[in-house]
């Protein structure tokens, strides 16, 4: 008589030893890789894209037709600039962030800039706006109630010089690592604060989902 010899492993001691019994495989063990920088980048740009409102939001407004240009399929926008604050260029800093721009034209007036950082928190971003106004502008703060979501925000408005759009309100909001700055021109200062008034849950309704 033929005799199988068959050897066993100690941990399957417990399998039958014949010639049709299958072979079982330890399955790997779980690993976390990181994102590359490349792709980490990508992931921060689609936030970016998204928490900006659609070409037609504004038209909700009653202004009449909107034209809206900028995040095309162009790159992210460059550098680190967060945005302008009585004639200074506020950046970002530290960290890594991308940023998208989109501007309204026609009915309203209105610009938004995003950044979406990796490590900072956003409301820094605020503070930075913040501090600067208040430093150099001092009154010009204007009360805007704050829309669901936001968690930080800031806003004022202030006369521009001759040759441009008289008056301008900006504000400054976050949610998380998702900043917005945003400006909106107007022939006078009442009329600019209604629409930022108007404009700002528009904003940031995208920005808190990102």
């Amino acid at each position: 008589m033929f005799t199988r010899i068959c050897a066993v492993a100690v941990v399957a001691l417990t399998s039958a030893c014949t010639s049709t019994s299958p072979i079982t495989v330890p399955a790997p063990a779980t690993t976390t890789t990181s994102l590359s920088p490349r792709s980490s980048l990508e992931a921060l740009d689609e936030r970016a894209k998204a928490a900006i409102p659609s070409h037609m939001a504004f038209e909700t407004l009653g202004a009449g037709p909107v034209n809206a240009s900028g995040l095309g399929p162009e790159a992210p926008v460059e550098g680190d600039g967060i945005g302008e604050v009585c004639g200074a260029l506020l950046r970002v800093g530290r960290g890594t962030s991308v940023a998208r721009t989109r501007t309204w034209s026609g009915g309203v007036n209105l610009f938004e800039r995003v950044h979406v950082t990796s490590e900072l928190p956003a409301k820094a971003l605020v503070s930075m706006v913040r501090e600067k106004a208040q430093a150099c502008a001092p009154g010009a703060e204007v009360a805007v109630a704050r829309p669901d979501g936001v968690e930080e925000l800031f806003a004022y408005c202030g006369a521009n010089d001759p040759g441009a759009v008289p008056w301008s309100c900006k504000a400054a909001f976050s949610r998380g690592n998702a900043f917005a700055f945003v400006v909106v021109n107007a022939e006078s200062a009442e009329s600019a604060s209604l629409q930022l008034s108007a404009a700002l849950p528009i904003f940031a309704e995208p920005l808190v989902k990102v």
